[in-house]
């Protein structure tokens, strides 16, 4: 830094108008003083962090962007660091996923897509690495992101995953390729898992024998028995291949498909020549085992790569197997797969599954209702009777005065007998008695009267009523007649149909039972 005394241009005090041709600039960080000989000299500025003094004009200045300011000095942010405010006294680092390859910045650059980066201060953009395959990120990451189940991605420097296409899946995360469906199973596309079945099918019942060629699979390893060129029974990742393929004969015995004159032998580990013996001969058991059919107690188990013998209530989950079966059939209206697409399990009340092989459960619509389970329909809710009535319900929400699953019923009907048809649903609700019934409830009758009544709805939207009637005993005919007829809304309109005894008369406690036809 420069200083002078300026007495040389004849200046003898720090007051008054000074010119001060001759004397040398301050650097920054400093500005002239006045010193008590008259001399002028440089002294540091006394700012706090965030200013700055020239040494050509007086006062202090406010630090720039992509700069910090100490001592009241400006200094440049360098690389892998940025300033984006003024006023600072630091520039801070970039962080993971970014980086700054010169000096003076206001920002960090990004890494691209594709790429990640886990280093902080970062000075070139060689710091942002590819992403290997099977993951992918976004622009700034940090670190690649695995692909997730049902997805996979060959490539590396990815921005994405891809989708299992169908017939194909991928059951962990992270992967460059999708495996192939084993042989016997389903995977829909972005499938994580191959099922047994297609959506809206199971897999029942316990199989006597494997007719078919098929592989054994173990869920819980993901893993399929299989014969190597030397006969020895292993456990390998599961592909489509003859070598993990087996038949079940009618003995029980289990043959390879790369070897079918050669049969398991649990004890060795290995396939050879077929005999009746206790270690090779196995039956499918309940809770998805395979066992030997002369101690069913004793279950096949995966240890290792190998195969041993294991007590059935060890672990069953060890021991689960999927069985294979003649073929996968669909749930009927009203039921779904279960979780294992192992059997139909039936619709909770207020949804339905209106067809056969229905993969979910519908809610019931608005105005419709369902009390029961394992239903394939929604009842509709009466228009006269009903209030609005939500998706999912279990029974209509009725007016005051109506009541019944589907406000078809009249809260006055609970106090009138079973002879008794209230049509008048207001307020003063009165019990209209069928032919033959007396009293306010129309709770009385004789012989030759109806004793019992069935209603139920037809499409034309009138009534179907069914008649129990006593004979009389002392009837003097050997038939008796009887009138059935539509109703609507009101008395009887028309007389549809007769019946007739033979020619036994009929006893005083005969019942006859009258229906439209």
């Amino acid at each position: 830094f420069f200083y002078d005394t300026c007495k040389s241009v004849g200046y003898t005090s720090c007051s008054g108008s000074v010119k001060i041709y001759n004397c040398q600039p301050c650097g920054m960080g400093y500005e002239w003083a006045c010193n008590a000989g008259s001399d002028r000299s440089c002294a540091r500025c006394n700012l706090p962090a965030g200013e700055y003094c020239t040494g050509f004009v007086p006062g202090s200045r406010t630090c720039i962007a992509g700069h910090y300011c100490v001592n009241a000095i400006q200094t440049a942010c360098p690389k892998g660091t940025a300033q984006p405010n003024t006023g600072q006294g630091s520039c801070p680092a970039c962080g993971r996923g970014r980086y700054q390859d010169q000096t003076r910045q206001t920002q960090c650059k990004t890494c691209a897509a594709g790429t990640s980066s886990s280093a902080t201060g970062a000075t070139s953009a060689s710091t942002c690495t590819a992403c290997p395959a099977g993951t992918k990120s976004p622009a700034g990451a940090a670190s690649c992101t695995d692909c997730p189940k049902g997805q996979y991605q060959p490539g590396t420097g990815a921005t994405s995953c891809k989708t299992c296409e169908r017939g194909f899946f991928t059951d962990s995360t992270g992967e460059a390729d999708c495996q192939a469906c084993p042989l016997r199973r389903n995977c829909d596309a972005d499938s994580n898992l191959p099922s047994p079945c297609a959506a809206g099918e199971v897999l029942p019942g316990i199989p006597v024998t494997m007719d078919e060629a098929a592989p054994l699979y173990f869920p819980h390893l993901n893993q399929c028995l299989e014969v190597t060129a030397s006969k020895d029974v292993v456990l390998r990742t599961c592909r489509n291949a003859a070598a993990q393929n087996w038949r079940m004969d009618l003995d029980g015995q289990l043959r390879s498909a790369n070897f079918p004159d050669a049969c398991l032998n649990l004890a060795e580990s290995k396939v050879g020549p077929c005999s009746l013996n206790a270690d090779s001969v196995f039956q499918f058991a309940a809770g998805q085992r395979l066992v030997l059919k002369s101690n069913p107690n004793t279950a096949v188990q995966p240890s290792g790569d190998k195969l041993v013998k294991a007590s059935v209530a060890r672990n069953n989950q060890a021991q689960a197997i999927e069985l294979p079966a003649a073929e996968c059939i669909p749930c009927p209206p009203g039921y779904i797969p279960d979780g294992a697409s192992r059997a139909c399990v039936p619709c909770e009340p207020g949804s339905f599954a209106g067809s056969r092989g229905s993969a979910t459960c519908q809610l019931c619509p608005e105005n419709t209702a369902q009390p029961s389970q394992g239903q394939s329909e929604c009842l509709i809710c009466n228009e006269q009777g009903r209030a609005f009535t939500d998706r999912g319900a279990t029974e209509c929400n009725c007016l005051d005065t109506f009541t019944g699953v589907t406000c078809d019923e009249c809260k006055g009907a609970e106090t009138c007998s079973d002879f008794a048809l209230p049509f008048n649903c207001g307020v003063d609700s009165e019990c209209i008695c069928l032919p033959g019934a007396v009293g306010e409830t129309c709770e009385s009758f004789g012989f030759g009267t109806v004793l019992e009544s069935i209603w139920a709805s037809e499409p034309s939207g009138l009534e179907r009523l069914s008649l129990t009637a006593f004979v009389k005993q002392d009837d003097a005919e050997r038939g008796w007649s009887a009138a059935s007829a539509l109703l609507s809304n009101g008395p009887v309109t028309s007389v549809v149909g007769q019946v007739v005894f033979g020619a036994a008369e009929p006893a005083a406690t005969d019942r006859v039972r009258l229906c439209l036809q």
